[in-house]
């Protein structure tokens, strides 16, 4: 997962802006102070590393951005905003019989949960660590 492009989606001036920290914006202008983004208007071009404080977009906000960037060609993202999504899975018969019986909720880092090449949240997802599949 090393060769997965960082992005972060922020709100700017009520636009989203898509900031990947890791890629130098190399021009002969700015040097190299600066790293790479996209948004709508402007397409490509330098911002201020201050930018990967401002507000995080929400998923909602953010998702038309992130199609549009794999429709670009990006193919293997990390998305590094901080937001998780709730999924959920029935109890298992072992469960069930131990008296946890519920409905079985849980969070997940976004990252986990958003399908590279639809540009969509994945409906199901599958846990590491329990091998258990959850559902949205």
């Amino acid at each position: 997962m090393d060769n997965e492009t960082k992005v972060k989606f922020v709100m700017f001036d009520g636009d989203v802006i898509a900031l990947f920290p890791d890629e130098i914006y190399n021009d002969n202008l700015y040097g190299n102070k600066f790293i790479e983004s996209y948004q709508y208007i402007g397409q490509h071009a330098a911002a201020s590393r201050g930018l990967l404080r401002k507000k995080e977009a929400t998923t909602n906000q953010f998702l038309p951005l992130y199609k549009e960037l794999i429709k670009q060609g990006y193919n293997s993202f990390s998305v590094i905003n901080k937001q998780l999504i709730t999924y959920h899975r029935k109890p298992t018969n072992a469960e069930i019989n131990f008296g946890h019986g519920s409905i079985h909720y849980r969070d997940f880092p976004l990252s986990e949960c958003l399908n590279n090449k639809t540009g969509t949240i994945k409906k199901r997802l599958k846990a590491n660590d329990d091998n258990l599949i959850y559902t949205r």
